[in-house]
């Protein structure tokens, strides 16, 4: 890439398209202040930002007023699993080098695309759960628990991972 110029024409760099491109785009702000082409990406970011507050507001006091009995019991991290926070990763690092070496980096490519797309897929679920037990104002019954996980699974949690 040439240092110093001469710059091709688009070039970020290039004095005559940089002053031509800055008067293109203060000419079309000018034009579409107040037409829906300029309001709409504020109009949008307004609605966005009222929306989260809205439901963040109302999440916590859904939250803060639930009865002690009816909340799940809040995970703590204990003594003796820190302890295992060293040995698990050693463990964990060494895999990962026999993988790298005996499998190769599109086998860990497709394990860590595949880990994260079905974190979504729960963290979908989750969110799509908490939205419909907010506006409800109750939370949905479980159908049935995943041990492993330590998670209840309802009927929307279901919905919203497919």
């Amino acid at each position: 890439a040439p240092s110093g110029g001469p710059y091709p024409v688009g070039h970020p760099e290039n004095p005559e398209w940089v002053t031509k491109s800055n008067a293109d785009a203060l000419k079309e702000n000018e034009e579409s202040r107040f037409k829906w082409a300029g309001l709409q990406p504020n109009f949008h970011l307004l609605a966005l930002a009222t929306l989260c507050v809205f439901l963040g507001s109302k999440h916590g006091v859904w939250i803060f007023t639930e009865p002690p009995e009816t909340r799940e019991a809040a995970q703590l991290l204990q003594k003796e699993d820190a302890y295992w926070f060293p040995v698990m990763g050693s463990c964990v690092l060494f895999g990962l080098f026999l993988v790298l070496k005996y499998l190769g980096t599109d086998f860990v490519k497709m394990a860590i695309s595949a880990g994260v797309v079905f974190m979504c897929m729960f963290g979908v679920g989750t969110n799509l759960d908490q939205l419909i037990a907010v506006v409800r104002t109750k939370p949905m019954k479980p159908l049935f628990r995943i041990p492993y996980f330590d998670q209840n699974m309802n009927l929307v949690e279901l919905l919203g991972m497919c």
